[in-house]
């Protein structure tokens, strides 16, 4: 992997744990109208899980739906079933990491509550969810977000454009070190 991909790869982190961040944010304060609550480690609007999570769907899914000799309905059926198990594995691991790191995760409560669920980890209607996202990223989000990056290296701001970014999160991840959160993840409302 060259210095530009790395610094592709990156920003496609940050740009995606954004998103999931907002999409947390529009659940708990417009859907459910909880009120809004810390996330996580990081102060800023990030949501690492999310990024994580995008950069293995794009890795398993994205070469896959550019295919020319496949039909797009057979794509995004493939792209979608396959996103719900790797999104439902991921889900399911970072359960474990939170109970053994704070011994409860975010969104037990919340699962509890969904008819299909494994023991509040995951649950059935927040892997469709998260399928559909996941047609949405391969198919339209990260094409729109890669030809934004292409923009910036055609008009030679790419680099500046990264370390801005890389800069930021290097201060927010200080700060989150020196200033821990005090979050109790039992909190969660679901």
């Amino acid at each position: 992997m060259n210095l530009q991909n790395f610094k592709k790869l990156f920003l496609y982190f940050i740009f995606y744990s954004i998103i999931g961040w907002a999409y947390e944010i529009f659940l708990e304060v417009i859907v459910y109208k909880w009120g809004y609550m810390p996330r996580e480690f990081f102060r800023g609007p990030i949501a690492p899980i999310y990024g994580i999570g995008a950069i293995l769907i794009i890795f398993c899914f994205y070469n896959y739906s550019k295919k020319t000799d496949i039909n797009l309905i057979k794509k995004i059926i493939f792209v979608f079933v396959g996103s719900i198990i790797l999104t439902t594995i991921i889900e399911l691991i970072a359960s474990y990491i939170f109970e053994i790191k704070t011994g409860t995760w975010a969104w037990r409560t919340g699962y509890l509550k969904y008819v299909v669920n494994f023991e509040g980890r995951v649950a059935l209607s927040t892997s469709i969810r998260f399928g559909l996202i996941c047609v949405l990223c391969v198919f339209v989000i990260h094409r729109l977000f890669d030809k934004f990056l292409d923009y910036l290296i055609e008009k030679r701001i790419f680099d500046k454009f990264f370390y801005l970014v890389l800069i930021l999160f290097i201060f927010d991840f200080i700060f989150a070190i020196v200033i821990p959160t005090n979050i109790k993840l039992d909190v969660y409302r679901g």
